[in-house]
Order: structure tokens, then sequence, then C-alpha cells
């Protein structure tokens, strides 16, 4: 039960990092946009 719940917040952090990593460079790329729009 507890290998099970560990697999479960690996896996739901993994997404996290997924997430993460592909939003910060989008927000960055919008910012970078806006500030050459204004």
């Amino acid at each position: 039960m507890f290998v099970i719940h560990r697999l479960t917040v690996d896996a739901v952090n993994f997404q996290k990092n997924i997430i993460r990593h592909i939003y910060y460079p989008f927000n960055y790329l919008n910012k970078a946009l806006i500030y050459l729009l204004y």
C-alpha cells in the first residue's frame, strides 16, 4: 500500500515538473512579446 502511494506521489510530482518545464518557457516568451509590443 505504501509502495503504491509512493509511486502515485512520484507520478504526480513528475507531471508537475513536466508542466512546470513546459509552462515557464511560454511564460517567458509571453513576457518578452508583451515587452516588445508595448
